[in-house]
């Protein structure tokens, strides 16, 4: 049967092809590498930016709660740091006693708590209205607790820090308040209704506001005492190395006397009370300035935060034992510093930080910053002691994008390279393709050519040597008879296959119902006498055969060819037996024609019904043919609706199978 080496590809397409596909794959990486790094460098720059932007604002919405809750608290009127006051807006000759505004809850959540020192070193609050009533009841010149004690004249604020000295024994005047009603001696039911108002007050006393106070007595009053001191005013009023900006309160004279009288007698006054000012005075209805500084800002240890100011007062009746014409407050309040960085931080955080992984954090300077690579740290100036840090808690974020992208330009980059190699693969497989017809072509042309030449060449040679009488022997010129009528025979034969391979292009062939035993015994008498002169022994079995769809001529071309094959073929094999059989398979009838030839290798079962396929080159080749009778064979099956196929022969040799349509 055939046998074949196998044939390499011409080495120029390897490298074609190598080339090909090499160097798209590189443009396709340097292209896939500089996209994915200009996307990491933009979602990094994007996720920095992104940041930043929301540290700026998260910054500027801190500072604005905080500067807009200080700008308010500027404009508090000074009196109002007392748990009761006299209300200067009060219509008429009397003035109404009034509870502060701040005595009980903070009107602002980010304030825990107010205070105020007086001149003589007493710190109160009006959110504790018993110890300002004990503080206002106790002896002028007694420092309270940690307090320093005042004594002597002191000094005018704007002469320097007070000279100690003698205690001046004068004692303030009492304050001039006479109540409207014409019996204003005391009894004993307007005590227990002024008792009774303090307890209530006590009870109202909420921990938030005890603690603001204890922590600026804690943190901040020794430092605030002697700033109080020493804090001078220059010519204008204004207080020296604080700012240019005080603020002047414009108040009725009558009001800063009753409230700085009151003081002392706070624990007789009754809320809603309303008073008579004696009109000793003809000016009383006039408008004196109460001078206040803004408001500073201080940080403690532990993270607290202080807003106070300086508050000087007219000393319109000597009150506290002082003779100086000022008297100089400190006011001021604490910050909820948990609120300030709990809730109102989370609130502000979440609508401006909208960036995956990151983190704001508002941390004392003395903490440990967060975890994560900081991006923005800034400090807050109303928030002394305080810091923003805002970090990337993520650092793989832009990794895990840029790897997405990757992917993605992998899939799309690995199914373009796909289809450019799939592309190259199949041009390289059709011109190898044609190349191979191409050369099979030419092999057939010199096959035909030789298949011709040997013929024709011993036709004329025996022709001429009968024509010239040279054979005068009648069993010799019978002899060149026989030779010329069988190399006409094989001439007819090739010329008869290249014209049905041929004809075979031109589509399929009609069939009809017919039985395979006729065109059998047709080629068994007519190929018969051809098998058993080169030595070989046809066995013919139609025990198991069914009629079949298909066209005679093309069922005895197909036998034809396969027997002539197997005798080529199989001329070296000890068992020389050909066998031509049929058999019923399902809904086809298999005719097979085997041999015991050397067989067909596996990778060449396919190759060998290719149009003009011959084994080796043409000039050694030891067997004759066009390369055209397997072709022939495949053509005519398929063109009557069948196929044909190969399979190893138990034994060893070849089974050529064609499937025909049951009819």
């Amino acid at each position: 049967m055939i046998s074949r080496s196998g044939t390499g590809g011409p080495g120029r397409l390897v490298l074609i092809f190598a080339l090909s596909v090499l160097l798209p794959s590189l443009s396709l990486a340097a292209l896939a590498w500089r996209s994915v790094e200009k996307e990491r460098r933009a979602l990094l720059a994007e996720r920095r930016s992104g940041l930043q932007r929301a540290a700026i604002l998260i910054r500027r919405e801190l500072i604005g709660s905080v500067e807009k809750m200080r700008a308010e608290e500027e404009e508090r009127p000074y009196y109002q740091y007392e748990p009761f006051f006299f209300d200067a807006n009060s219509v008429g000759f009397g003035l109404n006693y009034v509870k502060s505004p701040i005595s009980d809850t903070p009107p602002s959540p980010l304030i825990e708590g107010y205070f105020q020192l007086n001149p003589i070193g007493e710190v109160q609050s009006p959110n504790d209205p018993l110890g300002a009533i004990q503080s206002a009841n106790e002896p002028l010149a007694q420092s309270s607790e940690g307090g320093v004690s005042v004594e002597g004249e002191r000094a005018a604020p704007g002469d320097g820090p007070a000279q100690s000295g003698p205690h001046d024994e004068e004692q303030p005047e009492q304050p001039h308040i006479a109540s409207e009603q014409e019996d204003t001696s005391r009894t004993p039911a307007r005590d227990d209704r002024a008792a009774q108002q303090r307890d209530r007050q006590i009870v109202a006393q909420s921990g938030r506001t005890r603690r603001a106070k204890e922590n600026f007595e804690r943190n901040f009053l020794p430092q605030i005492k002697r700033e109080q001191q020493v804090l001078p005013r220059n010519g204008k009023g204004q207080f020296l190395g604080i700012s240019d900006r005080n603020r002047e309160q414009r108040v009725s004279k009558k009001s800063v006397v009753a409230n700085l009288d009151a003081r002392t007698n706070a624990g007789q006054m009754l809320e809603g009370q309303i008073v008579r000012i004696a009109d000793d005075d003809a000016n009383q209805e006039e408008e004196i300035d109460v001078v206040a500084s803004p408001f500073l800002l201080k940080s403690a240890p532990d993270g607290g935060v202080l807003a106070y100011r300086y508050v000087d007062i007219p000393n319109l009746n000597g009150a506290f034992g002082i003779k100086s014409p000022f008297l100089r407050f400190v006011q001021g309040f604490t910050l909820d510093t948990a609120y300030v960085t709990g809730p109102l931080f989370t609130d502000i955080r979440a609508r401006y930080l909208d960036v995956p992984g990151g983190r704001a954090a508002l941390v004392p300077e003395n903490a440990t910053p967060p975890s994560g690579e900081i991006v923005l740290e800034e400090s807050l100036p109303p928030l002394p002691g305080y810091r923003l840090i805002v970090t990337d808690d993520d650092p793989t974020w832009v990794a895990n994008r840029v790897r997405e992208q990757a992917a993605l330009f992998a899939v799309v980059a690995g199914g373009l390279l796909l289809v450019i190699t799939a592309g190259l693969v199949f041009s390289i497989r059709t011109v190898r393709a044609e190349l191979g017809l191409a050369r099979r072509k030419s092999d057939f042309v010199s096959a035909v050519t030789h298949e011709l030449r040997t013929p024709l060449t011993g036709i004329k040679m025996y022709a001429d040597m009968l024509k010239e009488g040279w054979v005068r022997d009648e069993a010799t010129r019978s002899e060149y008879v026989g030779f010329m009528a069988e190399e006409t025979d094989r001439l007819a034969r090739l010329v008869n296959r290249v014209l049905d391979f041929a004809r075979t292009e031109q589509g399929n062939r009609p069939v009809s119902s017919m039985d395979l035993e006729e065109p059998i015994r047709d080629v068994e008498r007519d190929f018969g006498p051809f098998i058993d002169e080169k030595g070989f022994a046809l066995e013919v079995d139609l025990r198991d055969r069914r009629k079949v769809l298909a066209d005679p001529d093309a069922v005895k071309q197909i036998l034809l060819n396969l027997l002539e094959n197997a005798v080529k073929y199989a001329r070296d094999a000890e068992d020389r037996r050909i066998t031509l059989s049929t058999r019923a398979d399902g809904a086809h009838t298999v005719l097979s024609v085997a041999d015991h030839g050397p067989g067909v290798p596996e990778g060449e079962r396919q190759r060998i019904f290719s149009d003009f396929y011959r084994t080796g080159e043409e000039l050694t080749r030891e067997t004759t043919g066009a390369g055209i009778g397997l072709a022939l064979v495949k053509r005519l099956a398929e063109g009557i609706g069948g196929a044909v196929e190969i399979r190893e022969n138990q034994g060893g040799g070849a089974v050529f199978r064609v499937l025909l349509r049951t009819a």
